[in-house]
């Protein structure tokens, strides 16, 4: 075989490899770039947490869905990625992260996400939290499991009834506190599965009603606060609070 002969099969060859490469493996070729798009819940600061950990991952990764694998498995937080050529010479990719809601500030540190997940209040931006209701757990590590599993039967139960004005105290899933921010008149008992009907609401509403009455007529419930139990269907137990515990039943 002549030299012209050997010069036109080494170019196929390279021009054959270079085919291959770029088309079955676009994250070996050192053009390639790549733009991490998060979703815009998550703070800027970590942001960059998400893309270094991208960034590490790409050069030790031959496969695009094994990347994506690799980012959701770290951060549980990631509802779904996925990855798209950006621009017209296919030479860079955009990395696109969505993550999961947050439903509830738990203790002032965590946000619990709608996949059951709790995670720090920090990987989220401020004014999101600032949207959301507030809850303390009673011994977190103990009732984690249970409160992040029935916290959306809760949410779904209440819906309408207690929001974002109303702190909320978890105990137990039978045993739970809630008052709101700017006054403490009423404690509410509820368990975690009460469900308010119109025709509840109305039967809490008018022993409210009632209660208030009492305060207004009777210098000895003044300054009282009151415990309403809700954890019987359409029934209102009312307690008044004496000496720091809950005494007496009114009605």
């Amino acid at each position: 075989m002549n030299i012209k002969g050997k010069i036109v099969i080494i170019c196929f060859v390279i021009a054959f490899f270079f085919v291959i490469t770029k088309h079955f493996f676009p994250f070996l070729r050192p053009s390639v770039g790549y733009i991490v798009s998060v979703d815009t819940l998550i703070n800027d600061d970590y942001k960059k947490v998400v893309q270094k950990v991208v960034e590490s991952y790409k050069r030790i990764t031959f496969s695009k869905n094994d990347l994506l694998k690799a980012v959701s498995s770290t951060f549980p937080f990631i509802r779904n990625s996925s990855l798209t050529v950006a621009g017209y010479h296919k030479k860079k990719y955009t990395i696109k992260i969505v993550v999961h809601t947050p439903l509830v500030v738990v203790n002032n540190q965590y946000l619990l996400l709608d996949n059951g997940i709790l995670v720090s209040k920090d990987i989220f931006k401020p004014d999101i939290q600032t949207l959301l209701p507030l809850i303390t757990v009673a011994d977190l590590i103990q009732n984690k499991s249970e409160f992040c599993k029935k916290y959306p039967l809760f949410k779904k139960n209440n819906l309408g009834f207690f929001d974002k004005d109303f702190l909320v105290e978890w105990f137990n899933e039978t045993t739970i506190l809630i008052n709101k921010k700017q006054s403490h008149l009423f404690t509410y008992k509820i368990a975690y599965d009460t469900s308010f009907n119109d025709s509840f609401l109305r039967i809490i509403e008018n022993v409210q009603e009632k209660l208030i009455t009492v305060q207004q007529n009777n210098l000895k419930y003044k300054n009282n606060e009151w415990l309403l139990d809700m954890r019987f269907e359409n029934r209102v137990i009312a307690l008044i609070k004496k000496g720091g515990i809950y005494e007496k039943r009114i009605c």
